[in-house]
Formats: C-alpha cells, sequence, structure tokens
C-alpha cells in the first residue's frame, strides 16, 4: 500500500523556491533583484526556466506594480516585503 504524506502548500512553494534559486546559480544566470521575485513565481508556475532569459519588462514596472496594489500604504508594503522575502529566500 501507498503511503501518502501530507505536505503543506507553503511547504511545497517554499523547496520549489529554493530547488529554483539552486537550478540558476548552477546555471550562472542571475536575475535582477527587483525582477527576481516576478521571475521565480513565474518558473514556479511552469516549470519553465527559459523563463528567466526569456521574460521583458516594460520600463518600471515593480513601481507601476506598486502603485496598482497600493503598495504605498504602510500596511500593504509591509505584506509585499514579507512575500519577497519569503519568494527570494
Amino acid at each position: 500500500m501507498i503511503q501518502l504524506e501530507h505536505v503543506l502548500p507553503a511547504d511545497i512553494e517554499k523547496t520549489s523556491f529554493s530547488i529554483i534559486a539552486c537550478e540558476l546559480a548552477q546555471k550562472e544566470i542571475s536575475l535582477p533583484e527587483e525582477l527576481a521575485p516576478i521571475i521565480m513565481r513565474v518558473i514556479h508556475t511552469t516549470a519553465d526556466f527559459e523563463y528567466a532569459q526569456t521574460l521583458k519588462f516594460s520600463p518600471n514596472v515593480v513601481e507601476i506594480i506598486k502603485n496598482a496594489v497600493g503598495y504605498t500604504n504602510r500596511k500593504n508594503q509591509h505584506k509585499l516585503e514579507k512575500c519577497t522575502e519569503y519568494m527570494i529566500g
């Protein structure tokens, strides 16, 4: 009989981001710090490492996103910083 292990989604995600970071390091691919959380999320979602080198971003995209989600609000800023810390390790 197969025994299944219960793993929390957050633990799966954390492991996935760690694996992605290691794979990128082995391939000697460095991501721009500001864009790394976005690129890592795309790779995590698609399992396609080519996105690390093929994604294109408009100028100031991170600032535009922050404004769109209300990043200037101190409460939201804290949440986004925590999310970014989690995403990039």
